[in-house]
C-alpha cells in the first residue's frame, strides 16, 4: 500500500473554541465507565465500531532519545512535536488533552536500518495493509520476524536481517489546547497503550468525539529493560466530556474522514525511527 505524501488528505479548518464551557448545571442521568455521563449528549453510539477488532492531519511525534531531533538539538527528549511543522506542544512529565474522532489500524512490514544502509533500494516501510486478514496482518499480530527476502547479512552477527511485522494503531484526535486534528500512531512498545485508549472509548459507551482523554508524556518500559518515551491514556480529570459545539464540529469532521478512508485518500505518515532493531536500547521494543 501507497504511503505517498503526496495523496491528498482531508483538508481541515481549525474552529475557536474559546468560550465554550459544559454547563454545570448539566443533567446526569447514567454512569458507564466510572464517568456521569450529562444529559445534553445523545445517546449515540458513533466511532465505536472503529474499535471492533482493535482497534490523519499533522501527525504527533514524541521525541526519543535516539531522534534526529534531539541528536540535532532541536528538541529535548520526551518534547511532544507536531510534524512536519515542528512545533512543540507538550514535554516529559506533561499532558495533553485529545478528543478522538476517528481510528484505523494498519498492518506494518518493517526493514531495520542496517538492512536499508546496506541496501539503499531498499525503503524502511517495506509494505503495508488495512485489510485485517491480510498475511500482514497476521504476522503482525503474532509478532513475527522473519529474513529478509534479499537474503543481505547483517555482517556484525553473520545473520540475516530481520524483517519486523507490527501493528499500528491510529487515531485521528483533536488536540483541545492546541486548536486542531492530528494523528496519533500507537505501536509496537506502545501498542498497549493505543489499545488502552480504545478501551477507554469503549467504555464511554457514546460516541467516539464527545469524550475528552488525557495523555500524559511520561518514560515507559518493556520486560526486556528497554525504555522510551511514550504516552499514557486516561480519562480527563478536568473535563471529562467535549463541549456541545466541540462535538457538532468533531460530527461533521468525522464524517470526511470516513469518507476520506474509504476512498484510500486517508493517508499514514510514519517516522523511520519505527524501524530500529528490536534489540535496540532506549527505544521502542515489542
Amino acid at each position: 500500500m501507497s504511503t505517498n505524501p503526496e495523496v491528498p488528505v482531508v483538508p481541515v479548518v481549525p474552529v475557536a473554541t474559546t468560550g465554550i464551557s459544559v454547563p454545570a448545571t448539566a443533567v446526569v442521568n447514567t454512569a458507564v465507565g466510572g464517568l456521569i455521563i450529562p444529559d445534553d449528549i445523545p445517546d449515540d453510539r458513533e466511532g465505536l465500531d472503529d474499535l471492533i477488532g482493535m482497534i490523519k492531519p499533522l501527525r504527533v511525534k514524541v521525541v526519543q532519545a535516539l531522534s534526529d531531533e534531539k541528536k540535532t538539538g532541536k528538541a529535548s527528549e520526551g518534547d511532544v512535536l507536531l510534524k512536519p511543522v515542528d512545533v512543540k506542544i507538550a514535554a516529559l512529565g506533561e499532558s495533553i488533552t485529545i478528543v478522538p474522532i476517528f481510528s484505523f489500524t494498519e498492518y506494518l512490514a518493517l526493514n531495520p536500518r542496517g538492512l536499508v544502509a546496506a541496501r539503499p533500494e531498499l525503503y524502511w516501510l517495506r509494505d503495508s495493509s488495512r485489510d485485517a486478514k491480510s498475511t500482514i496482518a497476521h504476522k503482525a499480530r503474532n509478532r513475527v520476524t522473519e529474513d529478509n527476502p534479499e537474503g543481505a547479512i547483517n555482517r556484525e552477527t553473520n545473520q540475516p536481517w530481520q524483517v519486523q511485522y507490527v501493528v499500528a494503531y491510529n487515531y485521528v484526535v483533536w488536540l483541545v489546547r492546541d486548536n486542531t486534528m492530528a494523528l496519533l500512531t500507537f505501536m509496537k512498545g506502545e501498542a498497549k497503550y493505543g489499545e488502552r485508549l480504545g478501551q477507554l472509548i469503549q467504555l464511554r459507551n457514546r460516541s467516539m468525539y464527545t469524550g475528552q482523554y488525557d495523555l500524559t508524556i511520561e518514560k515507559h518500559r518493556n520486560q526486556r529493560g528497554d525504555e522510551w518515551v511514550g504516552l499514557t491514556p486516561a480519562n480527563c480529570k478536568e473535563s471529562p466530556w467535549a463541549p456541545a459545539a466541540l462535538r457538532d464540529m468533531l460530527k461533521d469532521q468525522r464524517a470526511k474522514l470516513v469518507e476520506a478512508y474509504n476512498s484510500a485518500t486517508l493517508v499514514t505518515e510514519y517516522d523511520d525511527e519505527v524501524a530500529v532493531d528490536p534489540t535496540a536500547q532506549n527505544f521502542e521494543g515489542n
